[in-house]
């Protein structure tokens, strides 16, 4: 081999490991993303698909839900509990701000404005507090997408009926709520098979390089 193929085949190497780490990416991006759609949909369901209810789409895999499910729920649950004390907080000062009596005098008008100013800092700092809470919220969310998206990924086995393949039996009886989460998780699983093809795509062709690279026997 001489030097000048090396080279090349060196750098389409480290080109297609660049991709690849890109696209590694983008596949856990958007399993974040399908993490925080699926569990706002599952907390908005009416009909408690991951509770007590029977005869949802989600039948046969509470189980293996319920607990990242459960894990994610009180996570979550604390930091808005956290963040519902600033808002009361937020509140409170708001309408002390609004029933402020009137200044009569020049130390009442300096006592107000330092208080203006104090209140505002204060009020600056508590929405920050709930910014990083809510921050805190979605990446929770987001955990817990690629905890349980690997979970919907996985070949079934025989003992087991894919979630779609019990949506297409009951679709007659299936509500519009249960619709969207298993139209969530289709198009989630669609976007991320894509991105992995494209990944084993170039792990290919980076095996190719390898055999290329082989000296003649």
């Amino acid at each position: 081999m001489n030097l000048l193929g090396k080279a090349k085949r060196s750098a389409q190497k480290t080109k297609l490991r660049g991709e690849i780490v890109v696209l590694e990416r983008k596949a856990n991006g958007r399993k974040k993303a399908f993490g925080v759609e699926f569990y706002d949909l599952i907390t908005n369901d009416k009909n408690l698909l991951l509770g007590v209810s029977a005869g949802t789409i989600f039948k046969g895999h509470r189980e293996d839900l319920k607990e990242p499910f459960e894990r994610a729920r009180d996570d979550i649950a604390g930091k808005q509990a956290m963040k519902d004390v600033h808002q009361k907080d937020l509140d409170v000062m708001e309408v002390k701000g609004a029933h402020t009596l009137p200044s009569d005098t020049m130390g009442e008008k300096v006592n107000k404005a330092g208080a203006v100013m104090s209140n505002a800092a204060s009020a600056t700092k508590l929405g920050g507090k709930m910014a990083l809470l809510d921050r805190e919220m979605k990446i929770r969310k987001e955990q817990f997408g690629i905890e349980v998206f690997e979970y919907f990924n996985a070949p079934q086995d025989g003992k087991r009926t894919s979630v779609k393949k019990r949506l297409s039996e009951k679709l007659s009886g299936v509500t519009q709520h249960e619709k969207d989460i298993q139209a969530c998780i289709d198009v989630a699983k669609r976007d991320v098979g894509e991105i992995e093809d494209k990944i084993k795509s170039r792990r290919t062709q980076m095996g190719f390089l390898d055999e290329e690279s082989q000296p003649l026997m």
